[in-house]
C-alpha cells in the first residue's frame, strides 16, 4: 500500500487541498473527481500508478479541504484552476482524468489550455455542449438531469444535502451505482464527512448555479489524443452523449464502454479503467 500524501498547493489564486502518491519527479497525472465527492474518489487509481506517474488527486474548488470562494465555478475559471495546477507542482504538462464535473473540467481544459495536456481520459462525462442538447432534445435526459434543475433552487438544496448528517450522501452514491458492493461503509462515509466540511455543500452546487452562465469556447476542435470511459448503466447520464463527438475532436479520441458499471466508473469498475488508463497513458 503506498502511502498517499497531503498537501497544500496554491494555484489560480486559491489553496488546494490534494491527495499525492508516487515519485515527485515522475510523469504528472492530475485526477478530478465529481459531485458529490472529494479526492478520495481516486483512491484506487492513486495506488494503481504510483509506481509509474506523480499522481495528485486535488479537492476541486469549492469541495473538501480545499478554499472555497464565493466566486469562480464557471467551467473557463475551473479549467484555468487545473491549468495553473500543473506549474504550481512543478510540471509544464500532464496526463489528465477527469470523472463526472472533473470530466466536464478536462473537456474544457483540453479545448482552453491544450499545451499543458499531453493527454487526457473522461469519466461518464460529455461535453457541455453536448449535455445541454440532450437535455434540450432527449425527454429521457432531461428526467435523468432533475436534480440539475432541483440545485438551482436557493437554500433548499443546501438543507436537504446536509440534513442528517448528510444522510442523503450514501444513497446518492448507490443510486448512481450498478456494482452496489464496490461502495462500503467506510468510503460513503469519507463523502459525507467531505461534503458537510463549513462551505462544502454550498460550493459544490455552486457548480450548477453557474453552469447557467455559458462561457464561449475555442472555436477550434480538440487536438490532445483522448479517451472517454463510459459506464454503460449509468442512471444519470445517457450512452447517447458519447454520440457525435466527432465534430468536435480532431485528435485520435478512443471510446470504451464497461459493461454493466453505473455512474462512479473509477470505483465501480477499478481493474477495468486501471487497465484502460495504463495502456492509454503509456503508449506514446
Amino acid at each position: 500500500m503506498n502511502e498517499v500524501r497531503h498537501q497544500t498547493v496554491k494555484a489560480n489564486g486559491i489553496e488546494f487541498h490534494v491527495a499525492a502518491t508516487g515519485d515527485p519527479k515522475a510523469p504528472l497525472l492530475l485526477m478530478l473527481h465529481g459531485f458529490p465527492e472529494c479526492w478520495y474518489s481516486w483512491r484506487h487509481q492513486l495506488q494503481e500508478f504510483a509506481d509509474r506517474f506523480h499522481c495528485v488527486a486535488p479537492d476541486l474548488r469549492g469541495y473538501g479541504d480545499t478554499e472555497k470562494p464565493k466566486s469562480g465555478y464557471d467551467l473557463a475559471t475551473l479549467s484555468q484552476d487545473a491549468a495553473e495546477l500543473i506549474p504550481a507542482l512543478g510540471y509544464e504538462e500532464a496526463f489528465v482524468a477527469g470523472h463526472d464535473w472533473g470530466g466536464a473540467i478536462t473537456w474544457d481544459l483540453v479545448r482552453r489550455h491544450p499545451d499543458v495536456v499531453k493527454k487526457y481520459a473522461v469519466l461518464n462525462c460529455p461535453p457541455s455542449e453536448i449535455l445541454l442538447r440532450e437535455v434540450m432534445t432527449n425527454f429521457r435526459q432531461l428526467r435523468r438531469s432533475w436534480y440539475i434543475f432541483f440545485f438551482q433552487l436557493p437554500f433548499f438544496p443546501e438543507r436537504r444535502l446536509t440534513k442528517k448528517e448528510g444522510a442523503i450522501i450514501p444513497r446518492v452514491f448507490l443510486s448512481g451505482a450498478t456494482r452496489r458492493d464496490a461502495f462500503h461503509r467506510e468510503e460513503l462515509t469519507v463523502f459525507r464527512e467531505a461534503i458537510l466540511k463549513p462551505g462544502a455543500v454550498k460550493g459544490a452546487l455552486a457548480y450548477y448555479r453557474s453552469a447557467r452562465k455559458r462561457t464561449p469556447l475555442p472555436d477550434q476542435p480538440i487536438r490532445v489524443p483522448g479517451l472517454l470511459l463510459w459506464g454503460k448503466d449509468d442512471p444519470f447520464l445517457g450512452i447517447e452523449m458519447t454520440h457525435k463527438l466527432d465534430p468536435l475532436v480532431e485528435a485520435p479520441l478512443s471510446i470504451q464502454y464497461i459493461d454493466e458499471c453505473g455512474h462512479w466508473t473509477q470505483q465501480e469498475a477499478p481493474e477495468e479503467v486501471n487497465e484502460a488508463l495504463g495502456k492509454f497513458f503509456s503508449t506514446s
